[in-house]
This record gives C-alpha cells, sequence and structure tokens, in this order.
C-alpha cells in the first residue's frame, strides 16, 4: 500500500458526506497524512436572478464566504483534523482535481450516492475526477437522504 501523505476530501456539507469523513478520520489515523477539506459552490446564479436576491446569495464572492462558513461549522461537527480548509466555485470534477494536483495530494476520498443508471456504479463527479485524478481515488458509498 502506498504511504499517502496528503488526502483530499472534497465534501457537500451533508450528513450523507459524513462516511467519506470518517474514512478520511481512519486513513489519517493510520498514515499520519495530511487533510485538506474542498467544498464547492458549483451554482452561481445569472446576473439577472442574482439582482432579486438577497445580498449574501447574489454573488460568487458572497456565496463563497456563506460556504466558508458552513464548512468552517462542518468540520467542527465532525470533529476532524484538518490541515487547510478550501472553497471554490465552478464545476466540481475540474475543481476537484485541479486542487489535488495543486496540494499535491495523493489520495483523494469522495463519495458517491450511486441511485440511478450508471451512477449506480460511480456518480458523474466521482467518473470524472476517477478519469483525470493524479493520484489515487477512494470512492466511499454515502448514506441516501
Amino acid at each position: 500500500m502506498n504511504e499517502y501523505k496528503h488526502l483530499l476530501l472534497p465534501t457537500d456539507l451533508t450528513e450523507a458526506s459524513e462516511p467519506a469523513a470518517e474514512r478520511a478520520r481512519m486513513l489519517v489515523n493510520l498514515t499520519g497524512a495530511q487533510l485538506t477539506i474542498l467544498h464547492i459552490v458549483d451554482y452561481v446564479p445569472p446576473q439577472w436572478v442574482a439582482n432579486e436576491l438577497p445580498e449574501e446569495f447574489a454573488t460568487e464572492s458572497a456565496l463563497i464566504d456563506r460556504a466558508r462558513t458552513r464548512l468552517s461549522g462542518w468540520v467542527d461537527k465532525i470533529d476532524l483534523d484538518i490541515s487547510a480548509q478550501l472553497v471554490s466555485a465552478g464545476s466540481p470534477k475540474r475543481i476537484i482535481v485541479d486542487t489535488a494536483k495543486e496540494i499535491g495530494a495523493d489520495l483523494i476520498i469522495m463519495g458517491t450516492h450511486g441511485d440511478r443508471g450508471i451512477a449506480r456504479i460511480v456518480g458523474s463527479t466521482a467518473r470524472g475526477v476517477l478519469h483525470d485524478a493524479p493520484c489515487d481515488v477512494l470512492i466511499v458509498h454515502l448514506a441516501h437522504s
């Protein structure tokens, strides 16, 4: 088995993603690896919609700030010892792969709901990450929410 030194845990901040976080905890305890948690804001409203929204939902920077607060609360709730908390906006697959490259991750731990069609095997974001990842990828089956 590779000796993992830096793990990347993408999360949607839901309870359903906690099994992947538990797997990350187990691997950190086993290997002593660093753990970076990543949350991605994958929808920024178009300007014509944003004009009708409260300020905290209207811009990408406002959504990222709000997501940072939510991520911090999620990390506290699940009580993980982490090296970094990152929030980005854009395509989840692309950002996960790019972040793994940027931080030198040697393992991405992510979940999939796998509840329809080919997604039963691996969800679409997970499939895309598996295809392009610069490192190993551990897919954890997530509880249905």
